[in-house]
């Protein structure tokens, strides 16, 4: 009996034992979550879904959490927004084994009853045109605002292979041109492909290294879109398709009329390519014209003459940052624009274009396919910085490197049609919107007529100055144009050998809007015109080592501005009794509204 007892006591701490010892739970695979509608006015009543499974056992609870307060329980629940916000929704699945998985990428815009953008007294829930700029909402895809295409130059590198300078001139002039065109479709000879995928699924992951081998294979134009990122356009080719919310997927391929959505429809879709190789296919549209046909192609060239900027100095194998950017007016009913980007060396008098463009198809032009309805390019670049070294071109190729991005922004302050200057005509038919005498098409900054201002925030006056009293007085000026304008008057009493916050500012100097950069110098002297070095990049002791010369850039709005902190003492002129008296301040240099 005490045998047979002690079998029993082992054999159910062993299946206690074992019974902790079993396989760890998977968690619930969520594949594909979201809305019916994902913006709206109130009060919006939005239809969530989910298509979730548990690898291992069984789903036993959902949580819908809207990001007002409200929850629901249910898989599939639909819910009303009473109040004006944007919500983050978040969904918690929970399986039978306390497993749990969670979603929180959906995002609910509601907008209030009340708001009305044009002020025309419709409210935008009613009304069809809701900045006013003459296009219905539906076809609008800046429906609340006056769009522009805002294309920046963060900073540029010409590489080693350009003329072989000097050592004592290792630089270049350099300019660019901007231009651009609008399209109605992106048609071209290739077979496009509209590629949506979750990059969080491992089945997704798949799906893109198939998409991946087709586009090595075959001559494919692929766009590709990031589905949490970009669920709102997903929604509307699946409307546009006709796809029913039950065969909504973690990844999906739009070619043609044709929609794919299953690894196992990667032979289908082969077998299209293959059909179409002799003839090409544009990619789907979703936006269409009478009668449901697609819209012919057109270009429409908008900017005349293309933006334009030059920079002198450029240092050759290191990085020179511009900050310069073109505001271009388009409009809002086009998706497609094609932006081309050239860069050229200015070498005495003769003019030879860098190479910016990384592709081997013998053009050294960057051009590229803007989408406004996603924000982002196709072409010859896609993520923001080309090297024309990529293209492994010939050694007698002059390379650059240029970092630089392109955004949708509001052009115009003011809804609707606006008259800037009060002439009675409105500046969507008014040649200078500013009426400062330069016409738009050569304006920089044609909504304003601008001027420069120059801010010293800081200083300091080096302890070698005067040692008895501690002190010294400052006179500040600033040069544009050769026209004196005081930053501070003299008799201001500044500290030795501290920094001391002084905020003073000249009055705004008009400067023509039709020049983007502007000379600036700034001169400091003492109470009797000796003057303080505050250049310490030249060493000699007159007026141009000691004064501080600034290439402006205007920019293209009002506020736009540089800062930076000038110290005569790196200069490593060392003031003994014939040398020179040494300062450092931080400035601001300003664009600012004449007339505001």
């Amino acid at each position: 009996m005490k045998i047979h007892g002690f079998l029993l006591s082992f054999a159910i701490i062993l299946s206690v034992f074992l019974s902790g010892c079993s396989e760890e739970n998977n968690p619930p695979i969520i594949h594909c979550a979201g809305a019916d509608i994902v913006s709206g006015f109130t009060p919006l009543n939005v239809s969530f879904f989910v298509n979730a499974s548990d690898p291992d056992g069984d789903i036993s609870s959902y949580k819908w959490i809207f990001g007002d307060s409200g929850v629901s329980n249910e898989s599939n629940p639909s819910h009303t927004y009473l109040f004006p916000g944007v919500f983050n929704v978040t969904l918690i699945i929970i399986d039978n084994d306390e497993g749990y998985a969670v979603i929180d990428n959906i995002t609910v815009t509601v907008l209030s009853k009340d708001i009305d953008t044009d002020g025309d007294g419709i409210a935008d829930y009613i009304d069809s045109d809701d900045d006013n700029d003459g296009i219905d909402d539906i076809d609008d895809y800046a429906p609340y605002f006056d769009a522009a295409l805002n294309i920046s130059l963060e900073s540029i590198r010409i590489l080693g292979a350009v003329d072989t300078p000097s050592s004592d001139d290792a630089s270049a002039e350099v300019f660019f041109t901007v231009s651009l065109c609008e399209k109605t479709s992106g048609l071209n000879d290739k077979i496009c492909a509209i590629f949506f995928y979750n990059p969080s699924y491992v089945i997704c992951q798949e799906a893109k290294e198939k998409i991946d081998a087709l586009n090595l294979n075959y001559p494919l134009d692929v766009k590709i879109y990031d589905i949490p990122k970009n669920y709102a356009l997903l929604l509307q080719y699946y409307n546009a398709f006709n796809v029913s919310q039950e065969d909504y997927d973690t990844f999906a391929i739009f070619m043609g009329d044709s929609y794919y959505h299953k690894i196992n429809h990667f032979v289908l879709l082969e077998s299209k390519i293959k059909n179409l190789i002799e003839r090409g296919l544009p990619c789907p549209e979703i936006h269409f014209g009478e009668n449901n046909e697609i819209m012919d192609y057109e270009e429409i060239i908008i900017a005349s003459p293309p933006g334009f900027s030059y920079w002198d100095g450029v240092p050759i194998d290191s990085p020179f940052h511009v900050d310069w950017f073109f505001l271009y007016d388009i409009s809002d009913d086009r998706r497609f624009f094609d932006v081309r980007i050239e860069m050229y060396e200015w070498d005495n008098d003769s003019v030879e274009q860098l190479d910016i463009d990384g592709t081997i198809d013998g053009d050294f032009s960057l051009d590229i396919q803007y989408d406004m309805a996603t924000g982002e390019w196709t072409g010859d670049d896609t993520d923001g910085i080309t090297t024309g070294t990529d293209d492994e071109g010939t050694v007698f190729e002059k390379d650059a490197r240029i970092d630089y991005d392109i955004t949708t922004v509001e052009y115009l302050l003011t809804p609707g049609n606006t008259d800037t200057d009060g002439d009675g005509v409105d500046d969507d038919d008014d040649p200078d919107d500013d009426n400062d005498e330069i016409l738009d098409a050569f304006d920089f900054v044609p909504k304003a007529d601008v001027g420069i201002v120059v801010s010293i925030d800081r200083i300091r006056i080096y302890d070698f100055v005067k040692k008895k009293p501690n002190y010294t007085y400052v006179d500040a000026i600033a040069y544009i144009y050769g026209k004196g304008i005081s930053i501070q008057d003299a008799g201001k009493k500044i500290f030795i050998d501290r920094d001391t916050i002084v905020n003073w500012s000249s009055n705004p100097c008009n400067v023509p809007d039709d020049a983007l950069h502007h000379t600036i110098k700034i001169k400091l002297t003492d109470g009797l015109h000796t003057r303080f070095d505050i250049n310490g990049d030249n060493p000699s002791v007159d007026e141009n080592g000691q004064t501080l010369t600034i290439d402006y850039s205007l920019g293209n709005y009002v506020g736009n501005q540089i800062t930076g902190v000038a110290d005569g003492s790196m200069d490593d002129n060392d003031s003994t009794f014939f040398g020179e008296y040494d300062a450092k301040i931080w400035y601001t240099v300003s664009t600012v509204d004449m007339g505001g």
